[in-house]
């Protein structure tokens, strides 16, 4: 960053590498401080796919062979067997679709989801490790009246919570899930869960 001020003379002997006299005009080049940069929120999801089928297997004795109808994919799709998030906190600006469920009738746009009046926003799997959820938070910045749900059995139930208050699951499971619905015009800008 280069700071040019003429006239006054700004200087701070900490903060400046270099400075340069041009008649009235002074040139300073600031060096910023070191600084800890702490990395961005990432979660991990792990899928896996059965190769099955009409695969081709490279060296198998007969789902590996060139020119047969072997080759190719399986048609199998994709299955997801685990999703962590970093000290056990999703959080979601809404910049992407990666955990937007189809069944989602809201509009999902780059950092916020939109209601215009009884749609519904869902999420597919946010936390699934083989571990079984009792409680979670679910935090959303948002405006309008929206009720917000999650489920810990993969969906197979919802159960009504409010944002900021932690929720204490009837219905425990290992796949947890948020869902946001609005009978008028509302949007979310984010939503953190932490379990």
């Amino acid at each position: 960053m280069v700071i040019e001020k003429i006239g006054e003379e700004l200087r701070d002997k900490d903060d400046f590498k270099s400075e340069k006299d041009l008649g009235n005009l002074k040139s300073m080049v600031l060096i910023s401080s070191p600084r800890k940069v702490k990395p961005k929120h990432r979660h991990t999801i792990v899928k896996k796919k059965s190769i099955e089928g009409d695969t081709f297997i490279l060296g198998h004795p007969t789902a590996g062979i060139l020119g047969t109808s072997k080759l190719g994919d399986s048609g199998n799709p994709w299955v997801t067997t685990r999703v962590v998030n970093p000290d056990r906190k999703y959080i979601d600006n809404l910049l992407g679709t990666t955990f937007k469920d189809t069944s989602s009738t809201a509009t999902w746009t780059g950092g916020q989801i939109t209601f215009t009046g009884g749609e519904t926003a869902s999420s597919l799997t946010i936390y699934m490790n083989n571990e079984t959820i009792s409680s979670a938070t679910l935090t959303a910045v948002d405006s309008g009246s929206i009720d917000y749900y999650l489920s810990a059995d993969g969906g197979a139930n919802w159960e009504k919570v409010t944002s900021g208050v932690t929720h204490t699951f009837t219905n425990q499971g290992t796949d947890l899930r948020w869902r946001a619905t609005s009978t008028g015009s509302a949007s979310i800008s984010s939503i953190e869960i932490e379990y």
